[in-house]
């Protein structure tokens, strides 16, 4: 299962809780633009698997 940081309504690491908390062991991917260590070491504390940082751009930005 792949989670964001930043669900609309509802944080992905509430997600991760939720499933955690009814026993759902399938492994969760967090997938999030917050790429601080404080907010990587959250996510696998809270439950996830791995964390993997995205770099998004908006769409008139230029590539590097």
């Amino acid at each position: 299962m792949i989670v964001d940081r930043l669900l609309p309504g509802m944080d992905g690491l509430t997600v991760i809780e939720a499933l955690r908390k009814e026993q759902v062991r399938t492994p969760v991917l967090v997938l999030s633009a917050l790429g601080a260590v404080d907010d990587r070491v959250r996510g696998l504390r809270m439950g996830g698997d791995d964390y993997l940082t995205s770099h998004s751009r908006s769409s008139n930005s230029s590539p590097e």
